[in-house]
């Protein structure tokens, strides 16, 4: 086949053009393998082939050969005239007598221009190589004349020419320009059949994409250019998260906020922030007032090391009233221009400020909140309206398990309503940080399949907030005298440390990141999360172990099918992954990483995109349902109707104070169900069938009560039920919640949905939400299909024991 003959100029920096990398090639072959004395170069120029030299040495009878050019410089002839051959790469010297210099032949010329262009290593096995940019072989010619790829070629392994017998690789290692076998030349990297081939001003040759982008380009002086900038294509942007980039939700507020009277790590920020997808940071301060919130935003005030400047959180939450009563007890007007106040000192540093009551709110505090909110089209949170459901305790109640402020037992009265909220709000970017809470027999032990899932294996870093250091303490009675005797301690922020330079200790520990782009727009990306000492796994939903194949029921399905639906995939820190490896590492738009050892350093995730970020839809406003009339028959303990098996018992708490109120009544319910893993409490719940589609809410009062822990040789608790009290004076007796407890359970409603017809017998449909150590209003919704009449509910749970108050099924108008 003949040369192109292009007759570009070789130039400064030598010729880029695709042509002439293809012509060079075949020169090169025949001057090493050929036959001929000459082969003419592509610009015409006769160059002695590697047969000729060899020709001049024999018929010389003084050629000398060395095994690399460092051994035959070292050598001193002992007369002039002595030609030498450095056989690792084929080159010739010449001694004159005093120094040894290349020989003057065009062939190496051309060889060396060569080698200088594309990088050729020592290597004795070879003729001829070619390196990518970081030293490895790429293709090379062999001593016997034989043209060998090497894998990093779009994935090539070692000699497998069948598509490209030779390449040009980006970082990424994907292919850039590929030489087939016929001579012929593709981009597959830019999927050329779909590109726009046109010159334009700056470029006589450029390709680009089927937005017009351009994505690769040869300029005037016939440079390649592969890798545009910015300021030459838009196709592709670089994005990065980090903790200062990631979405956070900052809280701004008092005592309330902060949390007191709480066991390390179990303050309501710490369980929110464990099940949502944002970093929580905690701006309370015991005994503020809203104007001193708005001082400290507008100062830059520093609140466990961080302040709304630094932040600049996405959300920033705004909560008072305890403290204000001085302003209330003159004109409520006061204290409402002071908290539209606050929210205009907060908004140049929070994309959103969200309204949140606090639980001791009154009427017209709520509407306070509601009408500022209206005002400036915000967002906002009633938690006061679980309060008025459980007996709507006043701040400062003198009340087991301190329920008169936000104790540990009583935060999910906040932390509830503030997570369903969170869960409308999706995340753009994000990093969150995850601890083992043991030490896995194999990492295979730490894959988990949902939130719930990974909070049992998984324990979140510490956020910023006040606790008790006594573990007696959490239980006891909360008023004036006792509690000021309390001491208590502030709680490091680790994301903090991490943020501001700093690292942690490390053994296993997840983190997660969320991207604002979905991975099929990621062409690469490159993680940062941890020491180079550590090993970094991603979890693969994708890989072949986790598939399970069956078209009956088999016993091996039966086995096999609740398996874990992801493994841990290894992957390196601070190498480029391609697009075409990001479906395996991705669940939607997020990494879930294990980092094994080394330390834990600022997360960075950065990744180039197409410009189409992940947008998000905000709901301002909670709208209250239309509810149609109550359709258990059964509803608190004592009402027929219940189907319970045989375990299930009742009992009156301890606590009654903060017990469930009666349906549409302010009368507290006295006896409640325990439910034991394995038992069950049931109902049929009959309705008139329609013949349109219909939607139901199934609500139940659930909590989880491990026994409180209390100083019983206080007379104070001697008329407590025993069954109910663990006493902390006794060393034996451990107490029940601590920094590291599981305080949080599933309850299960297993509902089945009929309409009189043909029901395949096979079960009803899981529901399943998380209760902790609050009542919690659990609400499930099914919709049905027209002429539905009847749901058939079942309460279990799987974790521990939980305690049942109150039971409704409404249909929804």
């Amino acid at each position: 086949m003949a040369l192109n003959k292009t007759m570009n100029p070789v130039g400064t920096e030598g010729s880029a053009d695709p042509r002439d990398l293809q012509d060079n090639a075949r020169v090169l072959d025949l001057l090493i393998n050929g036959s001929d004395d000459e082969v003419a170069s592509r610009l015409g120029i006769a160059l002695e082939s590697y047969s000729a030299l060899v020709k001049q040495m024999k018929s010389s009878g003084s050629a000398l050969a060395f095994k690399d050019r460092d051994t035959l410089l070292a050598f001193v002839p002992s007369s002039a005239n002595v030609l030498a051959m450095d056989t690792s790469t084929g080159d010739f010297y010449f001694w004159d007598g005093a120094v040894w210099s290349l020989t003057a032949s065009q062939t190496n010329q051309e060889i060396n221009a060569l080698k200088e262009l594309i990088g050729v290593p020592n290597n004795l096995a070879f003729a001829a190589a070619w390196q990518d940019d970081e030293g490895a072989v790429a293709m090379a010619i062999t001593l016997s004349g034989e043209l060998l790829t090497y894998g990093g070629i779009n994935g090539m392994i070692p000699r497998d020419t069948s598509r490209y017998v030779w390449g040009i690789s980006s970082e990424d290692g994907s292919v850039v320009i590929g030489l087939k076998s016929d001579a012929t030349v593709e981009i597959p990297l830019l999927h050329a059949a779909d590109l726009d081939i046109r010159p334009t001003t700056r470029y006589p040759l450029v390709w680009k994409d089927e937005s017009g982008n351009i994505v690769f380009a040869v300029n005037s002086a016939g440079k390649v250019i592969a890798d545009l900038d910015s300021s030459v294509s838009s196709a592709l942007t670089e994005h990065s998260v980090t903790l200062a980039t990631a979405d956070t939700i900052m809280h701004v507020g008092d005592s309330l906020t902060e949390s007191i009277w709480v066991v390390k790590d179990k303050a309501w920020m710490s369980v929110l922030s464990a099940f949502s997808p944002y970093r929580h940071v905690n701006y309370g301060v015991a005994g503020n007032t809203v104007l001193q919130m708005q001082t400290r935003v507008l100062n830059g005030t520093s609140v466990y090391g961080s302040n709304l400047q630094q932040i600049k959180p996405r959300f920033g939450f705004l909560s008072s009233f305890g403290n204000d009563y001085f302003m209330m007890d003159t004109d409520i007007k006061y204290y409402q221009e002071s908290v539209q106040r606050a929210v205009d000192v907060m908004k140049p540093y929070c994309e959103q400020v969200v309204l949140v009551t606090e639980f001791c709110a009154t009427q017209n505090i709520r509407t306070v909140y509601e009408e500022v909110a209206r005002q400036n089209n915000l967002p906002y949170i009633h938690t006061d309206t679980l309060a008025y459901q459980l007996g709507k305790i006043p701040l400062g109640d003198q009340s087991l398990f301190h329920q008169g402020h936000i104790g540990t037992r009583n935060q999910g009265i906040w932390w509830y309503q503030i997570l369903d909220w969170i869960k409308q709000q999706p995340i753009r970017k994000g990093i969150k940080i995850y601890r083992a809470r043991t030490t896995p027999s194999a990492i295979s032990d730490l894959v988990f399949k949902n939130d719930y899932d990974r909070h049992k294996k998984f324990k979140e870093l510490t956020v910023g907030h006040t606790y008790l250091t006594g573990a007696k303490d959490y239980d006891e009675i909360g008023d004036s005298t006792v509690s000021a005797s309390m001491s208590q301690a502030k709680a490091t922020d680790e994301y903090l440390t991490l943020q501001n330079g700093g690292a942690l200790a490390n053994t296993y520990s997840l983190v997660e990141v969320y991207l604002d782009q979905h991975p099929k727009d990621i062409q690469s990306l490159i993680i940062n999360v941890a020491s180079s000492a550590a090993t970094v796994y991603a979890l693969s939903s994708t890989d072949a172990s986790v598939n399970v194949s069956a078209s009956s029921l088999t016993d091996a399905f039966k086995t096999s099918y609740a398996n874990p639906r992801s493994v841990w995939k290894l992957i390196s820190q601070g190498q480029v992954i391609a697009n075409s490896q990001l479906p395996s590492l991705f669940t939607g738009r997020k990494l879930s990483l294990l980092v094994v050892g080394g330390t834990l350093v600022n997360p960075q995730v950065t990744y180039k995109s197409k410009d189409r970020p992940f947008r998000q839809e905000i709901y301002p406003y909670v709208k209250p349902e239309t509810l149609g009339s109550e359709l258990a028959s059964a509803k608190i303990v004592g009402d027929s109707g219940w189907t319970l098996s045989s375990n299930i018992k009742t009992l009156k708490p301890i606590d009654n104070k903060f017990m469930v109120r009666a349906p549409d009544s302010t009368t507290q319910l006295t006896d409640l169900f325990t439910l034991p893993v394995g038992e069950s409490l049931a109902q049929n719940i009959l309705f008139t069938a329609k013949e349109e589609p219909r939607k139901f809410r199934v609500q139940a009062f659930a909590r989880y009560f491990p026994k409180g822990y209390l100083d019983l040789t206080k007379s104070i608790y001697s008329g407590l039920d025993a069954n109910q009290t663990l006493d902390s004076t006794v060393s034996t007796n451990s107490a029940p919640v601590t920094a590291d407890s599981i305080d949080i359970y599933r309850l299960f409603a297993e509902i089945e949905v009929s309409d009189g017809g043909y029901n395949r017998p096979g079960g009803a449909t899981d529901y399943s939400d998380i209760v902790g150590l609050t009542w919690k209003p659990v609400t499930f919704y099914v919709n049905t299909a027209p002429y539905a009449n009847q749901l058939k509910i079942k309460l279990t749970t799987p974790d521990g024991e939980l305690q049942i108050a109150r039971f409704s099924v409404k249909e929804v108008i």
